[in-house]
């Protein structure tokens, strides 16, 4: 029988955590785009196009920060390489979010092409903050 040291299963919680909110950021960049492109007022019609963009971008995210290598280290320090995984999953997301562009139709409504640029903005500034802000926590609370 194996058991697993108390360090074992912090690492394990916290890389669960570190999954969540990299697809928690999924719903911000995506969400938080449409709401930006339509100035708040976000009309009935393209709550179908932002749902339908969700199951398909939460998933293609996942696997784009795994492809990224994003989960090799647990936040301890946000540094150049980390940035650098954090953009590239960016990019490998944005790919999806192309895929998404490509293939998805639902009675001639269209994704505003805006998302092409506010979803990866918006996406690295919420993964890219969020690992800045727990760093700068961890060496203030040293």
């Amino acid at each position: 029988m194996q058991y697993c040291s108390h360090t074992q299963v912090t690492k394990t919680f916290l890389s669960v955590l570190v999954f969540l909110f990299d697809l928690s950021a999924v719903v911000f960049a995506w969400v938080g785009g449409f709401l930006i492109r339509f100035n708040f007022d976000l009309g009935e019609s393209f709550v179908v196009v932002m749902s339908w963009g969700l199951v398909f971008l939460l998933p293609g995210h996942a696997l784009a920060c795994r492809l990224a290598g994003l989960y090799r280290g647990i936040w301890m320090f946000a540094s150049l390489p980390d940035l650098k995984r954090v953009l590239r999953a960016v990019g490998f997301s944005t790919v999806a979010l192309m895929a998404f562009f490509a293939f998805y139709r639902h009675e001639q409504q269209v994704v505003p092409r805006s998302l092409l640029v506010l979803y990866p903005m918006l996406l690295t500034l919420y993964m890219g903050g969020g690992r800045a802000a727990y760093r700068m926590w961890k060496e203030h609370r040293l």
